[in-house]
């Protein structure tokens, strides 16, 4: 009676506070004062008495509790930290930490995915769960967040990272970040499991290095680091040809020849030397050069 007077006309809330403590059972009274202020659209005031409900509920009652607090958060209130606030009543957040990280995201708020998402992620004990959580921040990070500290962090989360970085790669090619994109893929070759996954990723970063950034001195970078180079050399020869820089292509193949242990590989890149030096090259030194090196007569 005394919360009913307090309430009517929807004003004296401090009196209304009052009867609640008096009561030995305040349940229905506070549920009483929760309709009341949802009828006046006072949402605000909710969230203590909700909280009220929760401490004071059994611990079967809890949940119910928890998800009224929760739903009000994210419903009327529009307000993610209430949200958070219900979690913080549950020893594991179960599957309310989902549509809390779908609302961040459909607002945008995507640190705040980012910190749910990795609380799920350095929790999991599962390979499969902690892989696809770190794809989900991985992609997120990557577009409408763009924010590749996280994509790091993300890297660092992964069971396998090497399809993250391959999209990292593709992401940051696509935005002209080359280098950045070049270095990653040079991680790529380090990491790779095989020789032969190893000399396709070694191969996409000399592409990246010659015909994205044009720029030979990475591409000798590249080539330092392969473990079988000369597939590489050969491209790069190539790729000095195809401009017209003979002296360069000429270059390489001499590398090729110094490198190679074998005298018929040595005698077949001679050869080739040869060939360019006298037709396209114009270098009748070179050529002399070459066939000097083999310790063969000219002629």
């Amino acid at each position: 009676r005394l919360l009913a007077l307090a309430l009517a006309g929807g004003q004296d809330l401090g009196a209304a506070e009052r009867s609640i403590e008096l009561s030995s059972d305040a349940t229905p009274l506070v549920e009483s004062l929760i309709e009341n202020r949802l009828a006046h659209g006072d949402y605000r005031a909710i969230v203590p008495w909700l909280h009220y409900l929760i401490e004071h509920c059994e611990d079967d009652e809890r949940p119910t509790y928890v998800a009224r607090l929760f739903e009000l958060g994210l419903g009327f209130l529009e307000d993610g930290r209430v949200a958070e606030e219900a979690l913080g009543f549950l020893e594991t957040p179960g599957e309310l930490v989902n549509e809390l990280i779908a609302w961040f995201e459909e607002h945008e708020r995507y640190a705040d995915c980012f910190r749910w998402l990795m609380y799920l992620a350095e929790r999991s004990e599962d390979d499969d769960e902690r892989q696809g959580l770190a794809e989900r921040i991985h992609g997120l990070a990557l577009g409408p967040a763009r924010d590749l500290d996280t994509v790091e962090r993300a890297l660092a989360l992964a069971v396998d990272r090497r399809p993250l970085i391959e999209k990292l790669v593709e992401n940051l090619l696509a935005r002209g970040e080359a280098q950045d994109a070049l270095a990653w893929q040079l991680t790529l070759g380090r990491e790779a499991a095989g020789p032969e996954r190893r000399a396709a990723d070694l191969r996409k970063a000399l592409d990246i290095a010659l015909y994205t950034l044009g720029d030979v001195a990475r591409a000798e970078v590249v080539i330092e680091a392969s473990d079988e180079p000369f597939p590489l050399m050969e491209a790069l020869v190539s790729y000095h040809r195809d401009r017209g820089d003979f002296a360069g292509a000429i270059q390489w193949l001499w590398a090729l020849v110094k490198r190679s242990k074998e005298d018929v590989a040595a005698s077949l890149y001679r050869h080739r030397l040869v060939d360019l030096a006298l037709s396209e090259g114009k270098s009748v030194g070179e050529a002399e050069r070459a066939v000097l090196d083999a310790k063969l007569e000219p002629g």
